[in-house]
């Protein structure tokens, strides 16, 4: 497939249908006959953006994989209304497959508001390499990237950043506030997303700066946190997922 395909296979397939009283999604075949992660983030997401009060964008959600996704199984996903409130509205999300559940999602999201911004901490550090110095690349997914790799170890062993790099959507972004909140989750691949100061979790046309950290690896269990700031230095998302670490020698 070409980065074309992958391209059109996303905004064909990663929007969630209405149907009924909940949502219908179909899955690509390029990940196999199961898949995880950014794909399934990002169908729910796009569930849960076209139930928001108009105008409200998606600043922060939590998910849960409970089960693998299998390709080429219809997913339905329920949608509850948790509350409306005049700053946030609040919604749970459940995906199932033939009855038997996959993903869980809660997902909170903001109205505008003109509040002036403030932002403590530094920005995108200075020293990183743009994108336009960096060779861009375009793989098995509808993203071009650009990579870094992680840091150098420190004296005492740690490495501040395990993996970094800028990412953009491969084509032009259609203007639709629901593909770019499922674009976004599908980017960040993390189960756990914050936008920054209420910032909406919305994929950007311009290129993001990815940069993740693993904290601590510990009795078969991780957990990841990453940073994503624009070009110009706005850190836009704070992102963390647990991650279960498997031991070959007892599968």
């Amino acid at each position: 497939m070409t980065t074309d395909d992958y391209v059109a296979e996303t905004l064909k397939l990663l929007p969630a249908r209405p149907v009924d009283e909940g949502f219908v999604g179909d899955s690509p075949d390029w990940f196999g006959p199961t898949l995880f992660g950014g794909f399934v983030l990002g169908q729910a997401t796009s569930a849960l953006a076209q139930t928001a009060p108009d105008g409200f964008r998606i600043n922060s959600l939590r998910g849960y994989f409970l089960s693998a996704m299998r390709s080429g199984v219809p997913a339905d996903y329920t949608v509850d209304a948790l509350r409306d409130g005049r700053s946030f509205a609040h919604r749970a999300l459940t995906g199932t497959q033939e009855g038997k559940m996959f993903v869980s999602m809660v997902a909170s999201f903001a109205s505008p508001n003109r509040r002036s911004d403030y932002e403590y901490g530094r920005s995108l550090d200075p020293s990183v390499p743009r994108p336009d110095d960096l060779e861009i690349e375009s793989g098995e997914d509808p993203f071009d990237g650009a990579w870094l790799g992680p840091t150098e170890p420190e004296a005492d062993g740690h490495v501040a950043s395990s993996m970094r790099r800028w990412t953009r959507f491969a084509r032009p972004l259609p203007d639709d506030p629901v593909i770019r909140a499922a674009l976004f989750a599908y980017m960040s691949d993390m189960t756990d997303m914050t936008g920054q100061g209420a910032r909406p979790l919305l994929m950007s046309d311009e290129w993001l700066f990815y940069d993740l950290t693993s904290t601590i690896n510990t009795s078969g269990r991780g957990y990841l946190r990453g940073q994503i700031h624009t070009e110009d230095g706005t850190h836009v998302a704070t992102v963390t997922q647990e991650t279960l670490i498997w031991d070959p020698s007892l599968i």
